[in-house]
């Protein structure tokens, strides 16, 4: 019990926004676990990585650590529980590494964001840390949404992953807005409008496709 009276979920805990959004955040944090695993399993079902980001999948498995790390800071179970989906996400990874063709250089820098762990636990402006690495995944998230236009198709990406994330931020950005983080607020903001247009993508290209086969 003196574990759990540290966390601000606690604290707080009672008939309000922040306990509503903050269960609501751990429920679909499973759905991301969720949302991981269909990804490795289509990544290596099909050996395939098209349409999937590299430099996306690997960012963000760095960032779920140190946002593990970001949690444990700011005393929050929810953020915790989040960042410890980088262990799901690691099958994932290495699925695209292995079958995405990637020049070397791309790989090096990729692995280069590793660097957002060490900054997380040295530097003491944890929430600048955060915007910057928040940052940098509305970033690869841009990049991810212009490899699904560039390819005309979804490829090896999971839907369920697109949709899973996107009802997720839906719920972190509540919860956001509760402790007033605005950091969090802004990226899952403008992540909800990437895979919402990531979204309307799939359903365009799928009815395309069915159009061609009665051609």
């Amino acid at each position: 019990m003196y574990f759990l009276a540290n966390f601000v979920e606690y604290q707080n805990w009672g008939m309000n926004a922040l306990t509503v959004s903050a269960i609501g955040t751990v429920f679909f944090t499973f759905w991301q676990l969720y949302a991981a695993v269909a990804q490795s399993k289509k990544v290596w079902s099909e050996r395939s990585a098209q349409s999937v980001s590299l430099q996306l999948f690997t960012y963000n498995l760095f960032y779920l650590v140190s946002f593990l790390i970001y949690g444990a800071y700011k005393n929050s179970l929810s953020m915790m529980i989040n960042g410890l989906l980088f262990i799901a996400f690691l099958p994932a990874v290495i699925g695209i590494w292995k079958f995405k063709k990637t020049r070397l250089r791309e790989k090096i820098i990729a692995l280069l964001y590793s660097l957002i762990i060490p900054a997380m636990i040295i530097l003491p402006q944890k929430d600048l840390v955060v915007l910057i690495s928040l940052s940098g995944i509305v970033l690869f998230l841009a990049f991810q949404l212009w490899d699904i236009i560039k390819e005309g198709e979804f490829g090896a990406l999971s839907v369920e992953f697109v949709v899973i994330y996107l009802a997720t931020d839906a719920f972190w950005l509540a919860f956001s807005i509760t402790i007033k983080n605005a950091p969090l607020i802004f990226f899952n903001a403008v992540v909800m409008i990437i895979y919402s247009v990531c979204l309307f993508l799939f359903f365009r290209y799928k009815n395309l496709s069915r159009a061609k086969e009665f051609v």
